[in-house]
């Protein structure tokens, strides 16, 4: 890698990883400071289904409102 990369400690496993500073700007930025690229990853895929579960719940929701009652 480059002169200016550094040694870094990922804040959440406590391993390893380099990485410029332009790279830690940037996750800074997405919310992903001091993490390496395997606790980013696992962040991101997180944030992933929970937004897919908060849809999921919204459309269950919607469908529920507008669906018509059972006949008896």
């Amino acid at each position: 890698m480059d002169n200016d990369d550094l040694r870094r400690t990922c804040t959440k496993c406590k391993g390893l990883y380099r990485s410029s500073p332009q790279v830690e700007r940037y996750r800074a930025s997405a919310g992903h400071a001091g993490l390496c690229e395997a606790c980013t990853r696992i962040e991101q895929e997180h944030a992933v289904d929970e937004g897919l579960a908060l849809c999921a719940a919204k459309m269950l929701l919607i469908d529920h409102r507008f669906k018509p009652p059972p006949k008896p």
